[in-house]
């Protein structure tokens, strides 16, 4: 939702998929351009999303390589992350408390914090609707 309003309003918009490695602009990418580009792209995007954080905890690597992107876009560009535990539980994910420390400095200060409180998954919701659509219709 978010991504597709960005893109009718004429923004620009850099998506990647994760797969564990946030260099990696996508799974299937293995050219040697593919970083340099992707960092000067990151760079220079209005906002940048990060999906699924603390999927699994991250390693010391990877935990430098989010700092990294964090710093590049502290106070200069937005930038959105969400996942599916809370935000108070991402400092566990990072090996390094200095490192956790840092990254969250940057990513906690000045942020606005959405935290969705759910006892039912979206499949749940949307199974719902449609069941109750049916009802209303049958009826």
């Amino acid at each position: 939702l978010l991504c597709g309003s960005t893109c009718q309003e004429g923004r620009s918009l850099v998506t990647r998929a994760r797969n564990g490695d946030p260099r990696k602009p996508c799974a299937t990418s293995c050219c040697a351009f593919i970083l340099p580009m992707y960092c000067r792209i990151r760079d220079n995007v209005k906002l940048l999303i990060m999906d699924n954080i603390g999927l699994k905890p991250y390693t010391l690597e990877e935990s430098m390589d989010i700092l990294e992107i964090a710093e590049s876009r502290y106070s200069k560009a937005s930038t959105v992350l969400s996942g599916q535990i809370p935000h108070t539980h991402w400092y566990d994910l990072f090996p390094d408390p200095t490192i956790a420390d840092a990254i969250m400095d940057r990513v906690i200060h000045n942020a606005y914090i959405l935290a969705l409180d759910s006892k039912k998954s979206m499949r749940e919701v949307m199974a719902e609707k449609i069941i109750k659509e049916i009802r209303s219709v049958d009826s």
